[in-house]
Formats: structure tokens, C-alpha cells, sequence
């Protein structure tokens, strides 16, 4: 028989696939709603990433290899070698606080493995069918008591395409509380200045390069260093002859900066405009270099564009008053992401990344949630595995090729005037 009081006598616990911070935190968004809807306990396990503002270089691999398991005391001169996003987002201590009333025993443990070749070969096709799924599994074998607690662990061994399946009643916003609770918590003992001028519009803009970039050469050809796509590291005579519509030029991210600050009035708007930069771009086209048929003084001069890239590049953004540029990559840059995308009215965003769409579903309730305007080219992006439920009404889409800048930041003014006016800064 099955055992009446399982559900209130099962714990389940989650690890992330090997991805980047946001892309762990959108599957744990996910999978804390299924234990929950399941009526689980939660029991944490600590997450972890190498992969978001990963460093690079011998010098910090080596520090990282000769003091990781030292005191903090001594890992504290070298931040940006030992920086943890997970510490300054205080999820870990938040959760494990939350985690005080789980017993520390051993469990009975059913490893729960999901991705899309399980729900093929089990057809599950909806989220109830997933619950039933999970239910099967985790029932069927505890017929006969245990004198162990069972625990269900959640293991995500792929990209999946189901997320879309959840937040069809709201049940997120319980869970986006929880994170944004933990980043107060680690902002109280932890202060970050916002990075905003206070009593202004805070517009954030976020311009992905990086490895997904495009580098113009000195002889005005450009070449893209995106592997994802098609015709990558291949040299062509225009930026609009690459292949694709997944690229974004920088022209159109400082055009919509322009028309917002002729929308309301340009000393009224504080702007915030964080990119990776170009670094990783310059280190993919060294790493790559076999694919472009150049002389080795074309390499070289490529190269030597490296160190100013990024400076000739956001220059742009210098004409625009009370607007600042954050680049590059590093715990620091990344520590003042997080801390504008909470505290941001208006974030403007590109398809080369999903980073801060991603943040925005992990860390705004419906009350505080910004516009997030997206722009794109041709093809718009869907976000429907975001668990956005009724924030998603806050993203306007901006064909960047059939709309005028000018028309999009009107839109984001009506957005904005039927914003609640919910204070963001309080991560409440």
C-alpha cells in the first residue's frame, strides 16, 4: 500500500546541469516548482559554477590551484581569482539557513535523471504527465516503510525543452521571493553601491560580445568569431553580409539610449551600459586563426587592435550625459550586473545572450519587474521556458530593421506608466 503521510515525509534536492550561474538558477527556478507542487521538503545542496566570470590566464590558474582550499583571510587579496557568484548572490547561505530543519542523516535516495529522452520514452508530454512520472517512481518502490527519510534528487543531464510547462498559475513568485530574500540578506552584510545615479530613470543595457562578436579589421572587412554560427570566422566585406539574424550592432543599443533620453528628457535618465567586451573575441580569432587565409602581418595587426577594441567600440556612449560603461569580464563587472539588473527600471537587452533575461525571471516579482525591451532582427525571440507567467507582459520586442528607435522608447513609456511602482531596490 501506499504510504499516506509520503509526500509530508520526502525531501527532494536538485543539481544544476554544468552551465553558467543564470542557466543553473533558471533550472533550479524550475525544479524547486516541481518539488513544491509534488509536496516535497527542499534539502540543499550547495550549487556551484566555473563557468560564469570565469577567469582567465596562468597566473590566476595557478592561484586558484595553489590556494583554493586555503583560509578566506588569504583568498581575499586575490578576488577576482577566488570571487564566487554564489556568495554574492547569498543563495547558498540563504538556502542552507532554510535547511536547518532537515535532518542530517543519511536518506534513501532515488536519483531522479530528466531530459527530453526520458519524457520520449515515457510519454510525458505536459506537466501533469511529469508529476505522475515522478510520482511512479518515487512511490511505486516505498510500498514498505523505511526507517530512512527518501529523498528524490533531480538531475538535469541536458537542455531541455519543458521549462515552458511551468509557472501556469503563479507558482514561481514564491520561489523568486526566496532568491530575492537571499540577495537582500547578502547585500546587508555585503553592501554593493548601486550603479545608478539616485532620483534618475535606471536604464540598464546589456550588449553581449565576447565569443559571440564580431571584430572589424583594420582594412574595414568584419569577421565573426560566433561558433554557433553559420559562416563563422570567415572575413566579409559588411557587417550586414554575415549570415544570421542572431546579431545585434552596438549602433542600435546606443540609438535606443538616445531616443529614451529624448523620451524623458536626457537629464532625467541615469544609463548603466555592461558588456564582456571583445577580449574573448581577439582570443577565439588567435585560437582560430588557421580558418582566415591571411599573412602573418595581417594576424598580427588584427591582434594589435586588442588593447583599444573595446574603448574605440562603446565610444559611442560617451555623448550621452549621465550614462556610464562598465566592461569586460570579472567578478567585479559581474557583482554590478546583478546589482542593476535588480534595482533597473528599463533593461535593453540583444539575442546574442539570454544572461539577463534569465536574471530577470530569477529576481523580479510581478511588482518590481522592469520593461525589458529585446531587440532583434527578423526573428523574434520566445522566452517561454523562463517561467515569466504574467511578467512577460513587461518585454517589449523591437525589430531593430522595421522600427524606429524612437516608436520603441515610446512604447517603453506607456510600459512604464502602468508599472507598479514597487520599490525595486528593497529586493523584497
Amino acid at each position: 500500500m501506499r504510504s499516506s503521510n509520503l509526500a509530508s515525509t520526502t525531501f527532494f534536492s536538485i543539481t544544476p546541469t554544468r552551465g553558467g550561474v543564470t542557466d543553473q538558477l533558471q533550472e533550479f527556478l524550475v525544479l524547486y516548482q516541481l518539488g513544491h507542487r509534488l509536496g516535497y521538503t527542499y534539502d540543499h545542496r550547495a550549487f556551484q559554477t566555473n563557468r560564469s566570470s570565469r577567469p582567465h590566464g596562468l597566473p590566476t590558474k595557478v592561484l586558484r590551484k595553489l590556494f583554493w582550499k586555503a583560509p578566506k583571510g588569504l583568498q581575499v587579496f586575490f578576488p577576482e581569482a577566488f570571487f564566487d557568484i554564489y556568495d554574492f548572490l547569498g543563495f547558498n547561505t540563504y538556502f542552507e539557513r532554510l535547511n536547518r530543519a532537515v535532518p542530517r542523516r543519511s536518506f534513501s535516495t532515488v536519483d531522479m535523471v530528466l531530459n527530453d529522452q526520458v519524457f520520449e520514452d515515457q510519454g510525458v508530454q505536459t506537466l501533469a504527465q511529469l508529476e505522475d512520472y515522478v510520482r511512479r517512481r518515487v512511490e511505486e518502490p516505498r510500498a514498505e516503510a523505511s526507517p530512512k527519510p527518501l529523498r528524490v534528487h533531480f538531475r538535469l543531464t541536458r537542455d531541455i525543452q519543458w521549462f515552458q510547462w511551468f509557472d501556469p498559475e503563479g507558482t514561481a513568485e514564491p520561489v523568486v521571493r526566496h532568491l530575492r530574500c537571499g540577495y537582500r540578506e547578502a547585500r546587508q552584510s555585503n553592501p554593493r553601491p548601486s550603479p545608478f545615479e539616485k532620483g534618475k530613470l535606471k536604464l540598464l543595457v546589456h550588449i553581449r560580445q565576447g565569443d559571440t562578436g564580431v571584430v572589424e579589421t583594420p582594412w574595414g572587412t568584419f569577421v565573426p568569431v560566433w561558433g554557433r554560427m553559420k559562416g563563422w570566422m570567415q572575413e566579409y566585406e559588411a557587417y550586414d553580409a554575415i549570415p544570421g539574424h542572431a546579431l545585434i550592432p552596438i549602433k542600435y543599443f546606443a540609438a535606443f539610449v538616445e531616443a529614451m533620453e529624448a523620451a524623458v528628457a536626457r537629464e532625467q535618465v541615469s544609463t548603466v551600459v555592461f558588456s564582456d567586451g571583445f577580449e574573448r573575441a581577439f582570443r577565439v580569432m588567435k585560437r582560430q586563426a588557421h580558418r582566415l587565409a591571411w599573412t602573418s602581418a595581417q594576424h598580427r595587426a588584427v591582434q594589435k587592435l586588442a588593447g583599444t577594441y573595446d574603448a574605440r567600440q562603446f565610444a559611442r556612449f560617451n555623448r550621452y550625459r549621465s550614462c556610464r560603461c562598465i566592461i569586460g569580464e570579472g567578478g567585479a563587472g559581474l557583482s554590478d550586473l546583478i546589482q542593476a539588473a535588480v534595482e533597473a527600471e528599463v533593461v535593453v537587452v540583444g539575442t546574442q545572450q539570454n544572461m539577463v533575461a534569465k536574471l530577470m525571471a530569477g529576481y523580479h516579482t510581478q511588482e518590481t519587474m522592469p520593461v525589458v525591451v529585446v531587440l532583434y532582427r527578423k526573428e523574434k525571440p520566445a522566452y517561454d521556458g523562463l517561467s515569466l507567467g504574467a511578467r512577460a507582459e513587461r518585454f517589449v520586442f523591437v525589430d531593430v530593421e522595421q522600427e524606429s528607435m524612437v516608436e520603441a522608447a515610446s512604447r517603453v513609456i506607456k510600459g512604464l506608466a502602468s508599472r507598479s511602482q514597487g520599490d525595486a531596490s528593497t529586493y523584497e
